[in-house]
């Protein structure tokens, strides 16, 4: 029991101390440009999740959501090296623990912790999609428009019950009718406007005709809507 224990132990040291990453990407990852850029990249991320991006102008909205999507790549491009490269040590044995003969539990312990701390670096673009996620949620509410991507997600891991559902659609129908009310407003105020141009005598009748045409289609389109 000792000598499993033991044997392990050695896969577990030898799969956790072998880089899972070539030495041209170790390198890259050292340069003082892909450092800062990766600062920026995570400050940017974490100012989109934690909502603190809303307290800063739009500028840093858009900053924030140009270096996530830059990240997502950058990590798409890192994890595609990092599965090449535990793949081939795993083909070429580079991660056996040799002893004469190969020590199969601790090799075997080797693979598995290798995988497995390659798996977890590997999810890092999960965190990354969510903050480009959110970014464009909130790029859609600062246009006055309804986030997409987040609400889905949490449609898709937490269901409504039948009660939610009924609020929920509830709710989206009072604010399509606000909506409309607002743009009733509108009209009326375009109504008034066409009436003073109509009074200036600086249109001919043809043009007057047709501008109230069209304040007339735009109004049933709203009726139409509204029942």
């Amino acid at each position: 029991m000792k000598k499993t224990f033991n044997n392990i132990k050695l896969g577990i040291i030898k799969g956790w101390t072998t880089p899972n990453l070539p030495d041209h990407i170790v390198k890259l990852q050292l340069h003082p440009l892909i450092r800062i850029f990766r600062v920026i990249s995570g400050i940017s991320i974490l100012l989109i999740l934690t909502k603190r991006i809303n307290y800063l102008s739009e500028f840093f909205l858009y900053f924030s959501v140009f270096f996530s999507i830059l990240f997502f790549f950058y990590h798409c491009y890192i994890s595609f090296h990092r599965i090449k490269h535990i793949y081939r040590l795993i083909k070429n044995g580079d991660l056996d623990v040799k002893n004469s003969p190969i020590n199969r539990i601790a090799s075997l312990a080797s693979r598995l912790i290798s995988c497995a701390k390659g798996a977890c670096e590997t999810a890092a673009p999960v965190g990354v999609t969510l903050g480009i996620m959110a970014g464009f949620d909130t790029m859609l509410e600062h246009k006055g428009r309804s986030p997409i991507f987040l609400p889905f997600l949490a449609d898709v891991l937490i269901p409504d019950s039948p009660q939610e559902k009924i609020y929920k659609e509830r709710k989206r129908l009072f604010s399509d009718a606000n909506k409309i009310d607002r743009e009733f407003k509108f009209l009326l105020e375009e109504k008034e406007t066409i009436k003073t141009l109509e009074n200036s005598k600086l249109f001919s009748k043809e043009d007057i005709e047709m501008m109230n045409n069209t304040w007339d289609n735009e109004q049933q389109k709203l009726v139409d809507n509204k029942e």
